[in-house]
């Protein structure tokens, strides 16, 4: 008799282990694709307002998506927003802050990034990238089956390139649920659009750049060329030339029956500055003109799921939303939210209340803080808010309430908010790691990344991305 029971438990045990496996094997699991276009400020997209048609299939692409209104970049230049955008940690949780021109902060293998669980969780993983930052030799690599830079010595490899290795990839891989992470360069400088899309935008009005502007734009020269308007006329050319081919990417997803129950997301690392507050280029401020990107995502069909779409997003949210899509979550305390509403909970309110973004590289390390409609930017080294924004009424931030008296309480507040905000990052990432690693820069892609304008020629100002 005891032994017809334990032979009866075994069978029961058995049957209940395949069906547990079986629903965790065949449980939805959509496909999953990032696009991301490095530089890309959001409001040079039609769907985000702007006047000119640089972005016809993005913005047809948003009619079937969540189009976010507020979303923040973590800082102004690549390397540490894509290793925010991996890890779902701010800057100073991962660390990954400086560099120079021997040697650079890399991603430590000690974080867990959403390739890496994506990957021990059944998905086929791929990044197809054209920036010589993300490269695996500094660690970008984390759980990609396929890390491909794409372009060898070429320094900005062509969104056709990019576009062709990743279908080619998406035509060839295993039936698994996949993800793909794409990294398009081309909006990034200097702006060089091929034909026709350098003779798409031209405008009458000249803006002339003084001489002071004019050296500023270093690698982005053309020689003898002083109108502002030509250089943001060939940025949005190479605004509208990357669209056509992530047009191209979504064609193929729709052909291939792979669109529908697909998340894909639209987004980028940055923004990029047109001497709105005295610089051009990125990675210099924190102005919004530099970290304030699009954020476009579309949910799977097959999945019932609703979105926070009011809240004020940041690019450190996505791998949160995507796990918990699935049922799965990094495996230590991160910085990032998911962005799904719970079921039955449509009126949950906004889950954040501040939002925050670092700079490290130019000028004086600075933490940006936009809680409500104020923005405050503190500076690190000395301990104080030097800048005070109103967006309410000053979306462009061109009037510094610091200068006209600003209530100094309100301001000793936030800087000792700030001040514990920094400290908690530097605990949570001593939790998962005590040291900073780095990677030596060769010869080669020093001369690359100086070709791109991410490291200045001795001599020069301080490098940034």
């Amino acid at each position: 008799m005891n032994k017809r029971i334990l032979i009866i438990s075994i069978l029961l045990i058995i049957i209940l282990s395949g069906v547990i496996l079986y629903n965790y094997n065949h449980r939805v699991r959509p496909n999953l694709m990032i696009i991301l276009i490095d530089a890309l400020r959001k409001d040079h997209l039609g769907c985000y307002g702007y006047h000119r048609n640089t972005s016809p299939r993005i913005d047809e692409f948003a009619k079937d998506a969540i189009k976010f209104e507020e979303t923040m970049s973590t800082c102004s230049w690549t390397s540490p927003s894509i290793a925010s955008l991996f890890t779902s940690l701010y800057v100073s949780s991962h660390g990954l802050k400086t560099h120079s021109q021997k040697s650079t902060d890399i991603l430590d293998l000690r974080f867990e990034t959403l390739a890496e669980i994506l990957k021990k969780h059944g998905y086929r993983t791929s990044a197809f990238i054209a920036n010589r930052w993300i490269r695996a030799e500094f660690n970008y690599h984390q759980g990609f089956d396929v890390f491909e830079q794409i372009g060898g010595d070429i320094p900005r490899p062509s969104a056709a390139s990019v576009r062709e290795k990743a279908i080619a990839w998406l035509k060839n891989r295993q039936k698994k649920p996949f993800f793909t992470y794409i990294h398009f360069m081309d909006v990034h400088g200097p702006y060089l659009p091929p034909y026709p899309y350098n003779t798409f935008f031209k405008t009458e009005q000249v803006r002339m750049l003084t001489q002071q502007e004019f050296n500023k734009l270093r690698y982005l020269k053309v020689e003898g060329q002083r109108d502002l308007n030509f250089y943001i006329n060939q940025y949005d050319g190479e605004i509208r030339y990357c669209d056509y081919h992530i047009g191209k990417i979504l064609e193929y997803l729709k052909d291939a029956g792979l669109y529908d129950d697909s998340l894909i997301i639209v987004t980028s690392d940055h923004g990029e500055a047109f001497f709105e507050h005295g610089e051009c280029d990125h990675g210099f401020t924190l102005y919004n003109e530099e970290i304030s990107v699009p954020m476009i995502m579309k949910l799977p069909s097959s999945m019932d799921l609703s979105i926070n779409e009011h809240v004020k997003s940041q690019l450190i949210d996505l791998g949160v939303t995507i796990l918990d899509m699935i049922g799965e979550k990094f495996p230590y305390e991160v910085d990032g939210i998911s962005l799904l509403l719970p079921e039955k909970k449509m009126d949950v309110p906004h889950k954040r209340r501040m939002i925050y973004s670092e700079e490290y590289m130019k000028g004086f390390p600075k933490v940006a803080v936009i809680q409500e409609e104020m923005k405050y930017i503190y500076h690190v080294p000395e301990e104080r808010i030097a800048e005070v924004y109103d967006l309410s009424i000053d979306d462009k931030e061109e009037n510094n309430l610091i200068s006209s008296g600003y209530s100094s309480d309100a301001s000793n507040r936030m800087e000792r908010w700030i001040r514990d905000w920094l400290e908690q990052k530097l605990k949570l990432r001593n939790k998962i790691s005590r040291e900073q690693d780095q990677a030596p820069i060769d010869p080669r892609t020093l001369e690359q990344l100086k070709s791109l304008g991410y490291i200045q020629y001795q001599g020069e100002e301080n490098s940034k991305e």
